[in-house]
């Protein structure tokens, strides 16, 4: 687990890789939670275990890519369209 204040520190990326970043979209982390039904401890929870990358912007304010949220709540299949 990694504290708060550590997120995004030695980070360095490349022009191609900081292009590829503005296409994100960054939400807070109370609006992604809404958004998937899920905690804002949950998600929290999930970037200090490192399954969703968290971001900073500014001092204090952490934003998450919607898209990558998105994806961890994601079916890994379509369910079957039969009724029993």
């Amino acid at each position: 687990m990694r504290p708060w204040g550590e997120l995004g520190k030695g980070i360095s990326m490349s022009k191609s890789h900081l292009r590829g970043r503005l296409s994100r979209r960054l939400v807070s982390v109370t609006h992604a939670a809404e958004t998937i039904g899920v905690s804002t401890r949950t998600l929290r929870r999930w970037i200090d275990d490192d399954k969703v990358p968290a971001y900073r912007v500014g001092e204090r304010s952490i934003r998450v890519d919607l898209d990558e949220v998105l994806a961890l709540v994601r079916p890994l299949r379509e369910p079957s369209g039969g009724v029993a």
